[in-house]
């Protein structure tokens, strides 16, 4: 069954929001991206690679059809509890300000096509 793009959004949506509240996960995503978001649930083509940064968005250079580049934003006050890690990342899933690569990218993520991006 694939998965929708609501369904990724979702899947980095979680992801990021553990990032913020975990430091030890956050450093893991960094360094095993792809590792990190398979084991979360998302079904990616062979050939799709990350990125993970953390911090913001300014000087990323574009996304091409292979390599994507998230964004962890670094969160200023001391979060402790992952399910306000969650809810202070909603913002992830309506707009493009945490998880800004997705909208463009999830199509070639779900889908495995990489004509989209």
């Amino acid at each position: 069954m694939s998965q929708t793009q609501t369904d990724v959004v979702k899947i980095i949506g979680n992801v990021t929001a553990k990032a913020q509240a975990d430091p030890a996960f956050r450093d893991r995503y960094v360094s095993d991206p792809r590792g990190t978001l398979t084991e979360a649930g998302l079904q990616l083509p062979p050939d799709l690679q990350f990125k993970v940064v953390v911090g913001d968005a300014d000087g990323l250079p574009e996304n091409t059809r292979d390599l994507v580049h998230l964004v962890v934003p670094v969160v200023r006050e001391n979060v402790q509890d992952e399910s306000l890690a969650t809810a202070a990342s909603a913002s992830c899933q309506s707009t493009a300000s945490t998880c800004f690569t997705v909208p463009s990218c999830v199509s070639c993520a779900s889908s495995a096509s990489t004509q989209s991006c």
